[in-house]
């Protein structure tokens, strides 16, 4: 399934909304954020493997580093339930996306200074995943 939507919000905040539940735009989606050279923010409970550049950041938080592929990283996170984020904010605090409302996750990315999130559903099969236009 792949549901895509821009939300436009009250306080004129822009972004595109999307389910990925499909294994190649999961990669896609994964590369060209790799090909940007964006680190993401993970907070997951497991650390990465070593065959990932990372550093931990705080318990349960950790920071991928470029080049990084969806194959390793699926390996690592198969069992969902986390976040990604960029830019990087240890201080953001994951919430359920897929049963928020628009306002409260404006209002959520916003105070966290978040242009991309990354929200993996129980088991790793959907991913919400928004992010700033």
């Amino acid at each position: 399934m792949h549901f895509a939507r821009v939300l436009t919000t009250a306080l004129g905040f822009r972004m595109k909304a999307r389910i990925i539940t499909n294994d190649r735009e999961k990669a896609d989606l994964l590369k060209r954020l790799s090909d940007q050279r964006i680190a993401l923010m993970f907070f997951y409970e497991d650390e990465p493997p070593t065959s990932i550049a990372h550093n931990r950041v705080a318990d349960q938080t950790w920071l991928v580093h470029p080049p990084y592929e969806y194959s390793e990283l699926e390996k690592w996170l198969y069992l969902g339930n986390w976040h990604a984020i960029y830019p990087s904010n240890q201080n953001y605090l994951p919430f359920n996306s897929f049963k928020s409302k628009t306002d409260e996750i404006e209002t959520r990315l916003r105070e966290a200074g978040v242009k991309l999130l990354i929200d993996s559903f129980h088991d790793d099969i959907e991913w919400h995943v928004i992010e700033e236009t």
